[in-house]
């Protein structure tokens, strides 16, 4: 949502001079391609679907914490010399709620003159959606979805048939209608977290069967659901898949659903 409002911006400001670009490989779902094409397409912007090779960087693959850091690395690199894009300042969607800290992608976005407009403006996540929803762009209130790296546990390796679970997990969960969903893996088994307010939806069998039996036909026997939900990042007490922020029970639990919200009926 972020980027889309930037182009959003940059098509008014600048023009047909605006170019949307997005990395294609196998940490994109086929989900958020589809989002990019549609954003691109309401904007009559031109998109650039360029393929990266981040799983070439043993860094990546590796995935010690600074996994992000080799992916920007290796997209921004490739913007900044792709022969389509001459001329072009690159930009992306970090903005002011963004903490600085230890941010391996900002890092590598430093490193390759990357510019962040919408927090040099002092925009925050609240404010862009808010204009977005006036601009009218049609994805002003859908949930962030990050790469599906993000998934794998840190210090577990990324590969493209890993990447390739996690994919066909989230695809059952958004067909069952969720709207915040992560499949994780995790040493622990597949870690399924939901939005807090669809945690009243765990007590329905009917998904967690299916969803069980899809991660058994890709090797995953052990499946777990987090009680408390999906946090964001920033959120306080928010840790690793599998910490003590997390409230763990078998999937096909009898009752995994949390007294608080079976409680609020």
């Amino acid at each position: 949502m972020d980027s889309a409002l930037l182009l959003a911006v940059a098509r008014e400001t600048i023009g047909a001079r605006a170019v949307a670009a997005t990395g294609v490989s196998p940490s994109l779902s086929t989900e958020e391609l589809a989002v990019a094409r549609e954003i691109a397409g309401f904007l009559g912007a031109p998109l650039l679907e360029l393929p990266t090779d981040e799983l070439a960087r043993p860094g990546y693959v590796a995935n010690r914490g600074d996994r992000c850091f080799h992916c920007k690395s290796e997209l921004y690199g490739l913007l900044s010399t792709h022969p389509r894009l001459h001329g072009h300042v690159v930009c992306d969607g970090t903005h002011a709620d963004d903490a600085d800290g230890d941010r391996p992608g900002m890092r590598a976005a430093r490193e390759l003159a990357v510019r962040s407009p919408l927090r040099e403006a002092g925009l925050g996540k609240a404010a862009i959606r808010r204009w977005a929803r006036d601009l009218g762009l049609p994805n002003w209130d859908r949930p962030a979805r990050p790469c599906l790296a993000s998934r794998i546990a840190v210090g577990t390796a990324v590969t493209p048939a890993r990447l390739g679970v996690v994919a066909a997990l989230e695809s059952v969960l958004a067909e069952e209608g969720f709207r915040v969903y992560r499949a994780r893996l995790t040493p622990s088994g597949i870690i399924v977290q939901l939005g807090r307010d669809e945690l009243a939806r765990l007590g329905e069998r009917r998904w967690r069967t299916r969803f069980a039996a899809r991660a058994a036909e890709l090797g995953e026997r052990r499946v777990l659901v987090d009680r408390n939900g999906y946090r964001s990042p920033g959120e306080p007490g928010v840790g690793e898949p599998g910490s003590a922020a997390m409230e763990l029970v078998e999937l096909l639990y009898d009752d995994p659903v949390p007294p608080a919200v079976s409680d609020r009926g």
